[in-house]
């Protein structure tokens, strides 16, 4: 096992890795002194699979268990679950020192720490993500929110839990979409900072894009342990991106601004991450940041690795426009890009011309 500190102002917020990770919680909310009452938001997909394992966990304590089972996608991340996971709180009388607690991907991890975040101005709240996006990226930082018509993540807070278990072996039972979903943000911490990790992953390809992580445990337990310490890393030095943070935005503004206009449905969010992320090195070759070579490369891996770099025409320009419109990351009324310089290091730029945009994500259905 290992565990990585992800350090800010208030405390630390441990991130404990490996097999068996579970076996810790019990533990932990004691020295935490939390109440005995522990809400457990999953979904029935992750409740089937892995709900007993977790049940285990407190077979021989007192805490009282309340299961909130909420439904499954991105389409369902919004106030009217958020509400509903309030409503049980409610209900069972929750108090200041009760439990939340996330099982399952990001979009549960999301809510749920959004919903511990409000609930009585803010209640413990744990992360056990199970799928690889949420165990590389989404469970680690504190970012909680749900989606609104008009764009993604535009309600929400900063709000840390108090541990984060990765439990590796439900990565066994993902799906090879859910995996290739996760990957994308693996292969953003190597473009944007990482090269030690992005060389890995073109010399470990082959394997990689098998997307069979029960066959391939040591080289994928490797990867998501560098992954967490990079994010732990730039979260403990900008919690509430003010700079460095931003940097993981990378491939986001125009991924968003798919998602958005394919109504959260033809693309996973890892897969519309991947082709902002193919046009953004198109962005940062348009404006002389980045040179051809140093394009082909990055481009290369991700359709090593297997990920789509075409978009579907039924998702056109102007919609992804309108999608990026209304982007949270926007300062002064201008959309703000994170491109990369070579390998390994990235700018934020705001002044690239929408006409530039517009051609960068035309190209993607060529």
């Amino acid at each position: 096992m290992k565990t990585i500190n992800l350090k800010t102002k208030q405390q630390n917020h441990p991130i404990h890795i490996g097999e068996n990770v579970l076996t810790m919680l019990p533990g932990i909310l004691e020295t935490a002194k939390t109440g005995q009452k522990i809400a457990i938001v999953s979904n029935q997909t992750i409740w089937e699979l892995h709900g007993e394992t977790l049940l285990a966990t407190f077979a021989e304590s007192d805490y009282t268990l309340h299961i909130i089972l909420i439904p499954d996608g991105e389409s369902y991340k919004t106030m009217d679950t958020v509400q509903t996971i309030l409503d049980t709180l409610i209900e069972k009388h929750f108090e200041r020192k009760d439990v939340l607690l996330a099982f399952g991907g990001g979009v549960i991890g999301d809510m749920a720490g959004f919903a511990a975040a409000i609930y009585l101005r803010g209640i413990p709240f744990v992360q056990i993500p199970t799928t690889l996006l949420a165990q590389v990226d989404a469970a680690i930082g504190g970012k909680t929110g749900v989606n609104h018509p008009s764009g993604k993540n535009l309600i929400g807070a900063f709000y840390q839990p108090i541990c984060t278990l990765v439990e590796l072996s439900f990565l066994d039972t993902l799906p090879k979409k859910e995996v290739l979903c996760g990957l994308a943000e693996v292969v953003k911490y190597g473009i944007i900072g990482n090269t030690g990790l992005f060389k890995y992953l073109e010399t470990h390809s082959e394997k990689i894009a098998t997307l069979n992580i029960k066959d391939h445990h040591r080289l994928w337990e490797y990867i998501i342990r560098w992954s967490c310490g990079d994010k732990a890393t730039i979260v403990s030095a900008d919690e509430r991106e003010a700079g460095l943070r931003e940097n993981l935005n990378f491939g986001h503004t125009i991924g968003h601004g798919i998602e958005s206009a394919s109504h959260y449905t033809l693309y996973s969010h890892g897969e519309a991450v991947a082709l902002g992320m193919k046009a953004a090195l198109e962005l940062a070759e348009t404006g002389r940041l980045l040179d051809k070579k140093s394009t082909k490369r990055m481009t290369s891996l991700l359709k090593k690795l297997g990920f789509k770099t075409k978009l579907d025409s039924s998702v056109t320009t102007e919609a992804v426009i309108e999608g990026m419109r209304t982007d949270k990351k926007i300062r002064n009324g201008k959309l703000r890009f994170i491109l990369p310089t070579a390998l390994g290091t990235v700018v934020t730029i705001d002044d690239v011309t929408m006409d530039d945009v517009r051609i960068a994500v035309d190209n993607l259905h060529a």
